[in-house]
Protein backbone atom coordinates (compact mmCIF):
# COMPACT_ATOMS: atom_id res chain seq x y z
CA UNK A 1 0.00 0.00 0.00
CA UNK A 2 1.91 3.24 -1.30
CA UNK A 3 1.51 5.97 1.50
CA UNK A 4 0.96 9.58 0.12
CA UNK A 5 3.33 12.39 2.16
CA UNK A 6 1.66 15.86 2.55
CA UNK A 7 3.97 18.56 1.70
CA UNK A 8 5.81 19.06 5.05
CA UNK A 9 6.34 15.40 5.15
CA UNK A 10 8.01 15.45 1.58
CA UNK A 11 9.91 18.50 2.34
CA UNK A 12 11.56 16.11 5.10
CA UNK A 13 11.68 13.18 3.08
CA UNK A 14 14.12 15.76 0.47
CA UNK A 15 15.90 16.72 3.40
CA UNK A 16 16.65 13.20 5.21
CA UNK A 17 17.83 12.38 0.85
CA UNK A 18 20.05 15.83 1.25
CA UNK A 19 21.84 14.35 4.09
CA UNK A 20 21.84 10.76 3.26
CA UNK A 21 23.94 12.06 0.02
CA UNK A 22 26.14 14.63 1.42
CA UNK A 23 26.92 11.50 4.24
CA UNK A 24 27.86 8.78 0.64
CA UNK A 25 30.01 11.71 -0.62
CA UNK A 26 31.92 11.57 3.21
CA UNK A 27 32.39 7.92 3.12
CA UNK A 28 33.74 7.84 -0.56
CA UNK A 29 36.16 10.93 0.55
CA UNK A 30 37.15 8.91 3.96
CA UNK A 31 37.79 5.47 1.74
CA UNK A 32 39.65 7.83 -1.04
CA UNK A 33 41.98 9.15 1.37
CA UNK A 34 42.85 5.88 3.77
CA UNK A 35 43.14 4.54 0.16
CA UNK A 36 45.89 6.72 -0.62
CA UNK A 37 47.62 7.09 2.71
CA UNK A 38 48.06 3.46 2.24
CA UNK A 39 49.22 3.30 -1.20
CA UNK A 40 51.40 6.04 -0.27
CA UNK A 41 52.55 4.51 2.99
CA UNK A 42 53.54 1.12 0.81
CA UNK A 43 56.07 2.89 -0.76
CA UNK A 44 58.57 3.55 2.16
CA UNK A 45 60.10 0.36 3.52
CA UNK A 46 58.93 -1.34 6.37
CA UNK A 47 60.95 0.07 9.55
CA UNK A 48 63.11 3.03 6.82
CA UNK A 49 63.63 5.82 9.09
CA UNK A 50 63.94 9.08 8.19
CA UNK A 51 67.42 9.78 7.41
CA UNK A 52 68.70 12.92 9.03
CA UNK A 53 70.72 15.36 7.36
CA UNK A 54 70.36 13.72 3.49
CA UNK A 55 69.87 15.36 0.90
CA UNK A 56 66.20 13.30 0.96
CA UNK A 57 65.25 14.18 4.28
CA UNK A 58 63.04 17.25 3.05
CA UNK A 59 61.16 15.64 0.85
CA UNK A 60 60.89 12.57 3.32
CA UNK A 61 59.03 14.54 5.60
CA UNK A 62 56.99 16.15 3.28
CA UNK A 63 55.84 12.44 1.95
CA UNK A 64 55.44 10.68 5.39
CA UNK A 65 53.67 14.56 6.10
CA UNK A 66 50.93 14.13 3.37
CA UNK A 67 50.49 10.55 4.27
CA UNK A 68 48.87 11.74 7.91
CA UNK A 69 47.42 14.23 6.50
CA UNK A 70 45.73 11.61 4.30
CA UNK A 71 45.04 9.70 7.39
CA UNK A 72 43.82 12.71 9.14
CA UNK A 73 41.53 13.89 6.46
CA UNK A 74 40.39 10.47 6.52
CA UNK A 75 39.58 9.88 9.88
CA UNK A 76 37.67 13.36 9.94
CA UNK A 77 35.72 12.33 6.48
CA UNK A 78 34.46 9.07 8.02
CA UNK A 79 33.26 11.24 11.62
CA UNK A 80 31.21 13.57 9.41
CA UNK A 81 29.48 10.47 7.28
CA UNK A 82 28.38 9.31 10.73
CA UNK A 83 27.28 12.52 12.23
CA UNK A 84 25.18 13.07 8.27
CA UNK A 85 23.93 9.38 9.25
CA UNK A 86 22.82 9.97 12.51
CA UNK A 87 21.22 13.17 11.46
CA UNK A 88 19.98 11.53 8.48
CA UNK A 89 17.41 8.90 10.65
CA UNK A 90 16.45 11.63 13.12
CA UNK A 91 14.67 13.38 10.30
CA UNK A 92 11.07 13.26 11.23
CA UNK A 93 11.99 11.45 14.58
CA UNK A 94 11.34 14.68 17.03
CA UNK A 95 8.02 14.40 17.40
CA UNK A 96 5.06 16.47 15.89
CA UNK A 97 6.07 19.05 14.17
CA UNK A 98 4.11 22.63 13.89
CA UNK A 99 5.32 22.67 10.30
CA UNK A 100 3.55 19.37 9.49
CA UNK A 101 -0.45 20.23 8.31
CA UNK A 102 -1.89 17.30 9.67
CA UNK A 103 -0.40 18.10 13.11
CA UNK A 104 -3.56 18.58 15.26
CA UNK A 105 -4.72 15.77 13.43
CA UNK A 106 -1.34 13.88 14.30
CA UNK A 107 -1.76 15.38 17.82
CA UNK A 108 -5.49 14.01 18.58
CA UNK A 109 -4.85 10.55 17.78
CA UNK A 110 -1.88 10.90 20.30
CA UNK A 111 -4.08 12.49 22.79
CA UNK A 112 -6.45 9.51 21.79
CA UNK A 113 -3.84 7.17 22.30
CA UNK A 114 -2.85 8.24 25.62
CA UNK A 115 -6.24 8.79 27.03
CA UNK A 116 -7.37 5.05 26.40
CA UNK A 117 -3.59 4.13 27.92
CA UNK A 118 -5.05 6.32 31.15
CA UNK A 119 -8.24 4.60 31.46
CA UNK A 120 -6.11 1.28 31.43
CA UNK A 121 -3.76 1.97 34.10
CA UNK A 122 -6.34 3.09 36.03
CA UNK A 123 -8.76 -0.11 35.79
CA UNK A 124 -5.44 -2.09 35.74
CA UNK A 125 -4.87 -0.63 39.27
CA UNK A 126 -8.25 -0.83 40.39
CA UNK A 127 -8.30 -5.02 39.37
CA UNK A 128 -5.32 -5.54 41.24
CA UNK A 129 -6.55 -3.89 44.80
CA UNK A 130 -8.98 -6.24 44.18
CA UNK A 131 -7.77 -9.21 43.85
CA UNK A 132 -7.99 -10.53 47.55
CA UNK A 133 -11.72 -10.58 46.68
CA UNK A 134 -12.67 -11.57 43.06
CA UNK A 135 -9.60 -13.89 43.36
CA UNK A 136 -7.65 -11.83 40.54
CA UNK A 137 -10.52 -12.58 37.62
CA UNK A 138 -10.73 -8.72 37.32
CA UNK A 139 -7.00 -8.61 36.62
CA UNK A 140 -6.99 -11.36 34.50
CA UNK A 141 -9.93 -10.16 32.37
CA UNK A 142 -7.86 -6.71 31.60
CA UNK A 143 -4.73 -8.97 30.64
CA UNK A 144 -6.90 -11.05 28.35
CA UNK A 145 -8.09 -8.13 26.74
CA UNK A 146 -5.12 -6.88 25.86
CA UNK A 147 -3.05 -9.51 25.49
CA UNK A 148 -0.80 -9.09 28.41
CA UNK A 149 1.97 -11.86 28.64
CA UNK A 150 2.66 -13.35 31.74
CA UNK A 151 5.88 -11.53 31.67
CA UNK A 152 4.10 -8.41 31.65
CA UNK A 153 1.33 -9.70 34.06
CA UNK A 154 4.08 -11.17 36.73
CA UNK A 155 5.89 -7.43 36.65
CA UNK A 156 2.94 -5.59 37.29
CA UNK A 157 2.02 -7.94 40.62
CA UNK A 158 6.11 -7.54 41.57
CA UNK A 159 6.59 -4.88 44.42
CA UNK A 160 8.57 -1.74 43.45
CA UNK A 161 10.88 -0.24 46.16
CA UNK A 162 8.36 1.70 47.54
CA UNK A 163 6.65 -1.95 47.62
CA UNK A 164 3.96 -0.53 45.52
CA UNK A 165 2.61 -3.04 42.75
CA UNK A 166 0.66 -2.37 39.48
CA UNK A 167 1.02 1.24 37.67
CA UNK A 168 2.87 4.00 39.87
CA UNK A 169 1.32 7.19 40.93
CA UNK A 170 4.39 8.98 38.72
CA UNK A 171 3.23 7.05 36.03
CA UNK A 172 -0.43 8.03 36.31
CA UNK A 173 0.45 11.88 36.93
CA UNK A 174 3.15 12.11 34.08
CA UNK A 175 0.78 10.31 31.27
CA UNK A 176 -1.89 12.93 32.35
CA UNK A 177 0.36 15.89 32.24
CA UNK A 178 1.56 14.93 28.82
CA UNK A 179 -2.11 14.72 27.79
CA UNK A 180 -2.91 18.00 29.17
CA UNK A 181 0.32 19.37 27.25
CA UNK A 182 -1.02 18.13 24.38
CA UNK A 183 -4.34 19.49 24.32
CA UNK A 184 -2.96 22.86 25.14
CA UNK A 185 -0.80 22.65 22.11
CA UNK A 186 -3.55 21.45 19.65
CA UNK A 187 -5.84 24.45 21.29
CA UNK A 188 -2.60 26.88 20.33
CA UNK A 189 -2.35 25.43 16.67
CA UNK A 190 -5.86 25.96 15.90
CA UNK A 191 -5.31 29.26 16.87
CA UNK A 192 -2.83 29.75 14.38
CA UNK A 193 -4.29 28.36 11.90
CA UNK A 194 -6.50 31.61 12.25
CA UNK A 195 -3.48 34.01 11.47
CA UNK A 196 -3.04 35.74 8.31
CA UNK A 197 0.52 36.29 6.79
CA UNK A 198 1.28 40.44 7.75
CA UNK A 199 4.23 42.12 6.60
CA UNK A 200 5.45 45.48 8.06
CA UNK A 201 9.16 47.30 7.35
CA UNK A 202 10.61 48.83 9.61
CA UNK A 203 13.79 50.97 8.42
CA UNK A 204 15.60 48.76 5.80
CA UNK A 205 13.94 45.78 7.09
CA UNK A 206 11.13 43.97 5.79
CA UNK A 207 9.63 41.60 8.47
CA UNK A 208 7.02 39.43 7.29
CA UNK A 209 5.04 36.70 9.47
CA UNK A 210 4.43 33.70 7.06
CA UNK A 211 1.90 32.05 8.17
CA UNK A 212 2.28 29.18 4.82
CA UNK A 213 5.92 28.62 6.21
CA UNK A 214 5.33 29.29 10.36
CA UNK A 215 8.19 31.33 9.93
CA UNK A 216 9.38 35.04 10.90
CA UNK A 217 10.82 36.18 8.03
CA UNK A 218 13.83 38.91 7.86
CA UNK A 219 14.31 40.24 4.78
CA UNK A 220 17.73 42.70 4.57
CA UNK A 221 18.96 44.97 1.19
CA UNK A 222 22.29 43.51 2.04
CA UNK A 223 24.48 40.98 4.12
CA UNK A 224 23.83 41.84 7.69
CA UNK A 225 27.28 42.76 9.46
CA UNK A 226 28.62 39.68 11.13
CA UNK A 227 27.58 41.41 15.14
CA UNK A 228 24.34 41.45 13.52
CA UNK A 229 24.40 37.87 12.27
CA UNK A 230 25.62 36.54 15.57
CA UNK A 231 23.44 38.37 17.21
CA UNK A 232 20.51 36.85 14.72
CA UNK A 233 21.79 33.76 15.68
CA UNK A 234 21.81 34.26 19.04
CA UNK A 235 17.42 34.93 18.99
CA UNK A 236 17.11 31.71 16.97
CA UNK A 237 17.09 32.74 13.32
CA UNK A 238 18.95 31.09 10.75
CA UNK A 239 19.55 31.77 7.17
CA UNK A 240 17.65 30.48 4.76
CA UNK A 241 19.24 30.44 0.83
CA UNK A 242 15.57 29.12 -1.09
CA UNK A 243 13.86 32.02 1.20
CA UNK A 244 16.45 34.56 0.45
CA UNK A 245 15.81 35.67 4.35
CA UNK A 246 16.70 34.92 7.84
CA UNK A 247 14.15 33.63 9.90
CA UNK A 248 13.18 30.81 12.81
CA UNK A 249 10.14 29.90 13.69
CA UNK A 250 6.74 31.56 14.47
CA UNK A 251 6.56 31.89 18.79
CA UNK A 252 5.43 34.67 20.90
CA UNK A 253 9.58 34.84 21.86
CA UNK A 254 9.99 35.60 18.03
CA UNK A 255 7.32 38.61 17.77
Amino acid sequence: MTTTLNAYEEKQERRRERLLERADNADREASQRLGTAQRMASVIPFGQPILVGHHSETRDRNYRRKIRNNYDKSREASEKAKRLHDRAASVGKGGISSDDPEAVKKLVAKIETAEKLQGFMKRCNAAIRKRKKDGGAAFATICDEHNLGPDTRADLLKPDSAGRIGFAPYQLSNNNANIRRMKRRVEALRAQAQDETTEQTIGPVRIVENTEENRLQLFFPGKPSAEFRRELKRSGFRWSRYQGCWQRHRSHGAT
